[in-house]
């Protein structure tokens, strides 16, 4: 029990997380490409694309950074958090994630391992 003369004086320090959270990590093999949560896609496009991931595609180039992911999901919250990133590669080979950028194309390639 806590009298106001008790916790008078005292500072509460709050924290708000910036970068999205993952909900569930799936460990999956090859490769997956998708889109940022941010990217500003048409309404026709939004419905088709948003939050969606492609197993087994490889988007090659526009690369502007690369990081260590445990998953896809976490590849794809690391790209949303990024004010530059459009798309990204996960590769589980060496569990590398691949942001890129490129407003006006977006080459997939298939691709297995």
């Amino acid at each position: 029990f806590s009298t106001p003369e008790k916790i008078r004086y005292k500072c509460h320090l709050k924290f708000s997380w910036s970068v999205p959270r993952t909900d569930i990590v799936v460990k999956k093999a090859g490769v997956t490409s998708g889109f940022s949560h941010n990217t500003a896609l048409s309404q026709v496009s939004k419905a088709a694309c948003e939050g969606k991931v492609f197993p087994s595609i490889d988007i090659p180039g526009s690369d502007i950074e690369n990081f260590p992911a445990a998953s896809p999901e976490h590849c794809q919250a690391l790209c949303s958090a990024h004010h530059s990133c459009t798309f990204f590669t996960y590769s589980s080979n060496g569990n590398k994630c691949y942001l890129k950028d490129n407003k006006n194309e977006m080459v997939m390639v298939a691709k297995q391992g």
